[in-house]
């Protein structure tokens, strides 16, 4: 490793430094109140992992920036300059920057294990046995695009990309019509949907997918499986009927919230922890049923946990 190598460590180490701190300021300012040592630590951290991602980066879009910085024989300013500003940008924004890296890599290895697929499906028709192996490769790339798919339709949902998610979901859906992930997930964007346009048909939509899950899971009845999916179902289905009566202006009603919680909670109590803290609940988080509901299933979670 050569001076000018050391060099350009140097540069992403300052560089993810200052972004872990802007990060750190950005985050303070915008929720006005004093952040721990471990968000600081772990700004600090990602802004650095980030920053020396970026060879890679540039790497992936084939940019010869960091070839020209190591092998150029005379300093240029304005190269080194704008190799700090992908540094300090990534560092800034060092999650969705880390995050959306390693899925542009997920998706290109995918992209030639494909090609190599392709060749070898064409070398080896007659060979029966190769024929099997490479329908069970096939099989396996199919599972990882599907799961890739899912894991960015829950980043487009949590960056408020709702229609984004929706396509993504789609585009599982049409590989595999019965993906418990992508339709729950479906249902939620949906329901998201419906409270950013105050428009209740897509609330109701996620109603009824949500109904649809709940009776394939009936029809399976798969033990564990069966009990934590139908347990999500209720308490998506709690969530949307609150968020559905208050578009229609109309007056919650206790009964029916309650009865799919307490269903919920009996069939896995951890979802307690979920419900304190969901904003769907908040016109009744604080009122005594609930409370009263939640205190009666955590008190079970906590010995749960307690034997296990």
């Amino acid at each position: 490793m050569n001076l000018v190598s050391y060099h350009l460590i140097v540069i992403m180490l300052i560089a993810g430094f200052l972004g872990g701190l802007t990060n750190i300021f950005f985050t303070e300012n915008l929720q006005n109140q004093r952040i721990d040592r471990k968000f600081i630590n772990q700004s600090l951290m990602g802004g650095i992992a980030a920053s020396l991602l970026v060879p890679l980066f540039l790497n992936t879009l084939e940019s010869n920036l960091v070839d020209n910085l190591i092998n150029s024989e005379e300093k240029n300013i304005n190269n080194e300059f704008i190799f700090f500003g992908f540094c300090l940008l990534a560092a800034i924004s060092a999650r969705p920057f880390i995050r959306s890296l390693t899925n542009k890599i997920l998706l290109d290895t995918q992209k030639q294990a494909k090609k190599a697929i392709n060749l070898a499906v064409e070398a080896s028709n007659t060979v029966s046995s190769q024929n099997h192996l490479i329908n069970e490769l096939k099989e396996n790339i199919n599972q990882k695009e599907i799961s890739n798919l899912i894991q960015l339709g829950k980043f487009a949902i949590n960056s408020q990309k709702l229609k984004e998610a929706l396509e993504l979901f789609e585009d599982v859906l049409k590989k595999d019509q019965n993906n418990f992930d992508a339709l729950v997930n479906k249902s939620r964007a949906l329901k998201r949907i419906g409270i950013s346009n105050n428009d209740e048909k897509y609330i109701i939509e996620a109603l009824k997918i949500n109904d649809n899950i709940m009776n394939n899971i009936l029809d399976v009845n798969d033990d564990n499986k069966y009990q934590d999916k139908y347990a999500l179902c209720l308490y998506n289905k709690a969530c949307y009927t609150t968020q559905l009566y208050i578009l229609k202006n109309q007056e919650i009603q206790k009964k029916e919230i309650k009865e799919y919680l307490n269903e919920c909670f009996k069939l896995a109590p951890r979802f307690v922890a979920f419900a304190v803290k969901d904003s769907d609940f908040n016109s009744f988080i604080k009122l005594d049923w609930f409370q009263e509901l939640c205190n009666r299933y955590m008190t079970i979670d906590n010995s749960e946990e307690a034997r296990s």
